[in-house]
């Protein structure tokens, strides 16, 4: 590779080579950082917020049913104040469902976030009649009661359904996460052990092809200098014999 090339050419070329090889072995490892930091933070902002969104929704929903039913069953006034508090809760967390699940382009899910809205809006309105009623004094409208009743029961399974599916998403998703970490550490540390092999190799090769000629050069001098000395006392050898006669 060297062979016919000066030597500082031979010298400039030997580190570009090395710097390009660095140069790739630290692009390599930053792609690898980036592509695991959007792993983890595609699970934080995916499946595990959706975990944690229908973990509220779970929770907004029982409290809003169970102060439904202290209502129905004693009709006390304060309750009304508690309802509308957790109607509201209740209805922002299944709307923060359903955004996540536009953003992400989950389909699946946005249909269960709608089905969820569908009910919340039933559950709503039957109970808005059910509290009209008992405010003008009139009988308790028992079909309202029951539709209350049975949205309730179509919500809460709806809801942990939800919740059981994006539990089991996140899990299997942190270990796909992990799998890629360890898959893409491996990689980095080869590309790295590679690049460290062959630098070696090529600081190796082109000490060889430096100091090869040096050395030659060096034994030319020699050989030039034992060849002026040997001259050297060939004439002065010469010069004593003329002398001597």
């Amino acid at each position: 590779m060297f062979r016919n090339m000066g030597l500082c050419s031979r010298i400039y070329g030997g580190f570009g080579v090395i710097l390009i090889l660095s140069t790739i072995v630290i692009i390599s490892y930053q792609l690898s950082i980036n592509q695991v930091s959007n792993n983890f933070k595609n699970l934080l902002e995916g499946d595990v917020a959706a975990t944690l969104i229908g973990h509220e929704i779970d929770a907004a929903t029982m409290d809003y049913d169970r102060s439904v039913k202290e209502f129905l069953l004693y009709h006390e006034p304060d309750s009304l104040t508690r309802q509308k508090t957790l109607r509201a809760a209740s209805a922002n967390s299944i709307q923060k469902l359903a955004d996540l699940a536009a953003a992400d382009h989950n389909s699946q899910l946005a249909g269960q976030a709608g089905q969820m809205q569908q009910l919340l809006q039933t559950f709503n309105e039957n109970l808005k009649i059910v509290v009209q009623s008992w405010q003008t004094g009139r009988k308790e409208n028992t079909d309202a009661v029951n539709k209350i009743n049975s949205t309730n029961r179509k919500l809460g399974p709806l809801v942990d359904s939800v919740l059981a599916e994006q539990s089991s998403n996140a899990a299997k998703r942190q270990k796909e996460v992990k799998a890629d970490a360890v898959r893409n550490s491996a990689i980095s540390m080869t590309i790295g052990m590679a690049g460290i092999i062959t630098g070696i190799l090529l600081a190796f090769f082109l000490g060889r092809s430096i100091a090869k000629p040096i050395d030659l050069a060096i034994h030319e001098l020699q050989e030039g200098a034992d060849q002026v000395g040997s001259a050297a006392q060939q004439v002065a050898t010469g010069r004593q014999s003329n002398a001597s006669r």
